[in-house]
């Protein structure tokens, strides 16, 4: 805080003697409900959902008033979906839409187009990762193999007529930036991760292979631990 607890009471009991609590009999609006302070003319708050409530127990709004203003504070402390799009990011967005959904009914334009953009954009989102279940108790490590790649610029397994080396897959923790070190398939296009790996487990990381031909990364996709269904166990 700005202003230490034991100013900022001593600023509230200075301007609330210079100007007191209005009488019933002289105040502007009717007690509202669930109001049980004195009619305070003067308010230190945080945020308006301090205030709202410091409002309601003076009683100068009403309890519906407060609850509405308390929602409004919740909507607007919700991630923000476009951005959960713009950075692929499957887990935080399908956590996003979960809470959007519940005061969807009361977003406004702006917020009801970003609501719905962001579920057409979930299944472009989700084929962008590789989703892995929980590996059972006892396993010591995980093995993906790349099968085929067809891409822009890059499409393996080549033909006969035009043979395209095996691509490499390449993981790493993006999250992370070069702090971490990277995992690299073999020969036969195994990306061999010891489990538990960092890069899938650890909080705030965030794995994601890239596919390498001659000319450099290709494309990419990214990885999860994910319990839901259609995960690969």
């Amino acid at each position: 805080f700005a202003v230490a607890p034991r100013d900022r009471e001593a600023l509230i009991r200075r301007l609330r003697r210079k100007y007191p609590p209005l009488r019933e009999e002289v105040a502007p609006l009717k007690r509202c409900r669930g109001g049980t302070e004195e009619r305070h003319r003067f308010f230190y708050f945080l945020d308006y959902a301090d205030l709202a409530v410091q409002l309601q127990e003076a009683g100068w709004i009403e309890p519906e008033q407060t609850e509405a203003i308390l929602r409004a504070v919740r909507r607007d402390r919700l991630p923000d979906l476009t951005e959960c799009v713009e950075k692929c990011d499957l887990k935080a967005l399908r956590l996003a839409i979960a809470a959007w959904s519940t005061t969807a009914a009361e977003a406004d334009e702006t917020e009801l187009e970003a609501f719905v953009a962001a579920g057409m954009a979930l299944p472009d989102v989700v084929r962008a990762h590789i989703q892995l279940a929980v590996p059972p108790p006892g396993t010591v490590a995980l093995g993906l193999q790349v099968l085929a790649v067809h891409g822009r610029d890059l499409r393996w397994p080549g033909t006969q007529d035009h043979p395209v080396p095996m691509p490499r897959l390449v993981l790493q923790d993006i999250a992370s930036g070069n702090r971490t070190p990277k995992v690299t398939s073999d020969d036969d296009g195994v990306l061999i991760l010891p489990w538990p790996c960092a890069a899938l487990c650890r909080g705030g990381a965030r794995a994601a292979v890239e596919v390498h031909g001659l000319s450099g990364a290709v494309g990419r996709s990214f990885v999860v631990m994910d319990e839901s269904v259609g995960a690969t166990r």
